[in-house]
């Protein structure tokens, strides 16, 4: 991470550890952008990390791929946001061999979503930090989603079917599948302003900005 000299930029490119230090936010000039590039990472700090950048009511831009909680938290994290052309941005589950993928009926009557849990073998304080993350997203989407109760990460109709005819019966969530949300939605749902240089056109487009990473990403058209 790195503030330039104006206080203007504030640049992030890297994985979102336990220990990352954002201790510059705190210097970025009210209303300034922070440029970011990530494959994501720890959610907790994630979190964080976005509620700081909504403090400084920074303007967040994307650029090349924002992956993971990366997608989840701080494509969201302040009033408004810019993705280049050419990026990625994509959403997932959390990946832990003390979790468990399933199934499950989703607010909207749609088709299931895919959902997590921790797995009954699962150690009591895996289980106990479990339920702190779930609570803390929870709030995180009481905070920018225009319906707190909508359910995160976002899964339209469209991928979850994908996700069922595809993975449906392959046990354990792999931790490289990831699927792309259209940002039609984003004005309904959250409370962000999301521009988009140009989204995606279609499944070779995104297959193309993957043939260097050993992602899986289902196209949301």
């Amino acid at each position: 991470m790195a503030l330039d000299s104006g206080r203007r930029v504030l640049c992030f490119d890297g994985r979102i550890e336990h220990t990352l230090d954002f201790s510059l936010v705190n210097g970025l000039e009210e209303g300034g952008l922070f440029v970011v590039r990530s494959f994501g990472g720890d959610g907790r700090p994630a979190v964080l990390l976005a509620e700081a950048l909504r403090r400084r009511r920074a303007t967040v831009v994307v650029y090349d791929y924002c992956l993971y909680s990366c997608a989840s938290y701080l494509l969201f994290a302040s009033s408004t946001a810019f993705v280049f052309k050419g990026t990625l941005v994509a959403w997932s589950l959390p990946v832990s061999e003390h979790l468990c993928s399933s199934f499950e009926e989703a607010r909207d009557d749609g088709p299931k979503r895919l959902e997590n849990k921790v797995c009954s073998y699962a150690p009591p304080e895996y289980q106990a930090a479990y339920e702190d993350l779930k609570e803390m997203n929870k709030w995180y989407v009481w905070t920018r989603a225009i319906d707190p109760s909508m359910e995160y990460p976002p899964q339209t109709a469209f991928v979850r079917r994908v996700l069922r005819n595809r993975f449906g019966e392959r046990g354990r969530y792999p931790s490289n599948l990831l699927w792309t949300w259209n940002p039609r939605y984003y004005a309904s749902t959250m409370k962000t302003r999301v521009v988009y240089e140009a989204y995606p056109e279609n499944q070779d487009e995104v297959d193309t900005m993957t043939a260097s990473f050993d992602l899986r990403v289902i196209y949301d058209p």
